[in-house]
This record gives C-alpha cells, structure tokens and sequence, in this order.
C-alpha cells in the first residue's frame, strides 16, 4: 500500500503505483481539470509521474507559481509549434517559463513583425482547439543527439549535448507532429490554453553573449480563461502610462545617444533639476525623521477639479512611501480624491491622502464639468487617524484612519459661508444652497452615495 499525505494532512492510500493525474481524478475532476502540476516530497513534478512509494502530495494549479509556470512552459510548446508550422525553415533555441509569462527564441531570417505575430497567434489558436496530447519519451544520450541532428535543430543538438556526458536518458514531449527537447514539467494537453497574447518580438544573443548569434525571442503570456487575460492586458496598458523610458522622454529629463549606447541615459536640464529635487526630498526626510516621531508631506499635486489621482502623483506617493514619510496629505485638485495606505517590500506603511478638497470655497462653476459632478466641488474633508508610537522599538503606525466630508453651504448670492460636516448636514439645507439652482441633484443623500463611490468604502466615512 502506497500512502499518500495531502496538503491538509490527510491520508490517501493507493493500492498499486498509480499516475499522478489518475489520483488527482479520483480526488475530484473539477480538481483534476484546474491542475497543472503536482508536487512530490516537495519536487515539483508532471502529472505523468508515477507515484510508487509513500510522499507527499500537493495539486499545484494556476493560481500557485509552479502551476504557472507549467501553464506557461507549454503554451511556449504550441508557441514553437505554430512556428514551425508557418516558418519550417526556423530553428529552436530556448523557450522557459518566466515571471510575467513566457517566450521562445526562434533562429530566422528576420524578426516576426506584428503581422507575422498574429499568423502565430491564429496558428496557435488551432493547436488549441485540436486539443493535442503532450506526450513525453525517453531517449538515450547517443540517439537524442541523433535525432536532433536529424531534425536540424543545431541549438537543441548543442544543449543535448551538454547533457549527454552523464549517461542518463534525455527527456523529449511531444504534441501532434511536434517534438521539443525538454524536461518539462507540461500540462496533459494544448486544449487547457483557452486564452493568449503574443505580446512582442525582440532581439536576443544566443546564452546571452554578443559573441553568439543574434536570435529572434518572443514574448508572450496566456491564461486558462479569457477574462484573466483581457484584465492581464489592461494592466498592461495601464502601465504604458506610467512608463519611465516612454515618460522621461516626453518629458524631456533624458535621451540616448547611439555613440553612447541605449543602455546609457543622458540627463536634460529638466533631468538634472529632478534628480537634485528627489535628494532634497531625501535630504529633508531624514532630517525630519531625526527631530520628529512622525513625518507629513503636504504635496501640491494632481490635476484641477480631477477626481482621480494621476501617474505622477501614484508614483510620487509611493518614492515618499520607500523614504519612510508616514503621512502623505496633497492639495491643488480643489476636489476629494482617493485615499489609500501603501505598503512597500520593506513593510514601511503610509496613508495617503490624494486630495480633501477645498475648506472654504465656491467652486462648483458650471463651465468646469458636469452640472451633477460640481455637486462634489463644494465638498471638502476633514481626515481623522490614530498615531501609535511603541514606546520600545519606537515604531510607528497610523490607524482608525476616516474622513470627515464637509460642506461649504452658502446662499444663492453666494454670501453666508458655514462649514458643516456632511453628518449634520439636512436636506433642508441642502434645499436651500446655491448650487440647488444649477443642479436638482444636490441633496445629502446624493452626496452620500457619490462619495461611497469615490471611496469604494475602503476608508471609514464619518456620515
């Protein structure tokens, strides 16, 4: 008997040496279809492995970063596959599974253009639907070396070869009428792949080295179910604006000179002014941080009469994050903007507070935006949090953090200014304000659901 100990301690008995996706179906097949890989004793191994002595035994799926990488690692297969099949005349070299998704180098004539990427793409779409089987065999050291020679892949032919000298037999998988040099592990079939993007085509030296041939490496990404693809994308485009190569650029803080080399920027003035910016802003916080227990930036940032934060202000937030400001508080929108509390690698917390509007203020003008949405501009806040200080490492966190919304009330000729918190506010009073008159939306309860809204109840509101 063959016992099997399962991530939450319990015992599964098998009664002969059984295959790893056999007993993973006899868990459960909804389990069964979401694998990717399982681990051994700890070893991440394929689903093919036959399990014939007492292990552990763990289903690694998509959502784990071995379960990942096996998903990945074959959609780099019918990657290479649909190259092969539209360009024969291409040679293989290398392609792994990586942090943010795959890629495969290919030896060809040129680098594939985007035209050329969706061919792929569309290739790659009917080895899916084929639903192929991966299959893996064993050869011996002399006739891997054989058969890669005899499929003209002089890449696989020189990796094999490094292998060979210990004498053990050389993994290969096979999909169709596709073969790869590789040790896995893989997915039982190309039909899990439900969703993809070759995302671009770059040049890479073979290992690496200048010294070697310059081969043609593309990048890629793919998902068991479109919806996470189609989210993996717009953060992606997401990102794009945040871009520094593509920003700094516009921006004029920096360019490249080809006598130099790409791999070397040269500062602008405006660069050079930044950079003497950001030490000053290193300079000041650690200053700060030796005379106070607590350090407030008051940033003036942001965009006029925005509601959303822009990439400039997510981005200095989180470079004041890393120097250990602890409170952020920003101004100039003149309207209420997100809160968050950010946390980086090193576990340094800080609140942020985008914006709180406007104290005292007429600035719901009607020529600026939407009737409705200049409802908003005669909010402002107030934000309330709790410092604690351990006395003995000295630590500080920020918590209980909530806003008070505040009112500018004011009367159809704009005189009789009062703050009033949101809380205390009435519908009479807001019956009787002076933005009533462009705009019948304005009420308590609107502004009340507006800023639920804005916030996503992600912060405490004082209502």
């Amino acid at each position: 008997m063959i016992k099997l100990t399962l991530k939450d301690g319990s015992i599964r008995e098998l009664e002969a040496p059984t295959a790893a996706a056999e007993v993973i179906k006899g868990i459960g097949m909804g389990l069964y279809k979401a694998s990717c890989c399982v681990k051994l004793d700890g070893e991440v191994c394929d689903l093919r492995t036959v399990i014939d002595h007492d292990c552990t035994f763990e289903v690694m799926t998509f959502d784990s970063e071995e379960g990942k990488k096996t998903f990945w690692h074959t959609a780099s297969h019918v990657l290479a596959q649909a190259v092969k099949h539209l360009y024969p005349e291409a040679k293989l070299a290398i392609g792994p599974a990586i942090d943010t998704g795959f890629y495969y180098d290919f030896d060809v004539e040129h680098p594939f253009s985007q035209e050329e990427l969706t061919k792929i793409e569309a290739e790659m779409k009917k080895i899916v639907k084929a639903n192929e089987k991966l299959e893996q065999f064993y050869l011996s050291p002399e006739e891997a070396v054989a058969k890669l020679k005899g499929m003209d892949e002089p890449y696989k032919v020189e990796l094999c070869e490094e292998h060979a000298g210990n004498g053990e037999p050389i993994s290969f998988y096979q999909q169709g009428d596709f073969t790869d040099l590789c040790a896995g592990p893989h997915l039982m079939s190309t039909g899990t792949i439900k969703a993809f993007k070759l995302l671009s085509c770059t040049g890479a030296y073979w290992r690496g080295s200048e010294k070697n041939k310059m081969l043609s490496r593309v990048y890629a990404v793919a998902f068991p179910k479109a919806s996470m693809l189609e989210e993996h994308l717009a953060k992606l485009e997401e990102a794009k604006k945040r871009d520094h190569n593509k920003l700094g650029r516009e921006l004029e803080y920096f360019t490249t000179v080809d006598v130099i080399g790409q791999g070397l920027p040269v500062l602008l003035p405006k660069g050079a002014r930044v950079v003497q910016l950001l030490q000053r802003w290193v300079e000041d916080v650690e200053q700060a941080q030796e005379q106070a227990d607590v350090v407030i930036a008051a940033m003036h940032w942001g965009n006029e009469f925005t509601f959303e934060r822009n990439a400039a202000q997510t981005q200095t937030a989180a470079y004041l994050n890393d120097l250990g400001v602890n409170i952020i508080i920003g101004n100039h929108p003149h309207c209420l903007q997100t809160m968050e509390r950010l946390t980086n690698a090193e576990g340094k917390e800080t609140w942020v507070f985008y914006s709180l509007g406007n104290l005292v203020s007429a600035a719901a003008m009607v020529d600026r935006a939407s009737v409705d949405f200049a409802n908003l501009y005669e909010m402002g806040g107030i934000v309330n949090l709790d410092v604690v200080i351990d006395g003995e490492s000295g630590e500080v966190r920020i918590e209980h953090a909530r806003l008070t919304p505040v009112i500018n009330h004011f009367d159809v000729n704009y005189s009789h200014f009062q703050l009033i918190p949101l809380k205390d506010y009435t519908e009479e009073l807001a019956a009787a304000h002076c933005q009533r008159q462009y705009s019948a939306s304005f009420s308590k309860a609107w502004l009340e659901e507006q800023l639920h809204v804005l916030f996503d109840r992600k912060i405490r509101l004082d209502l």
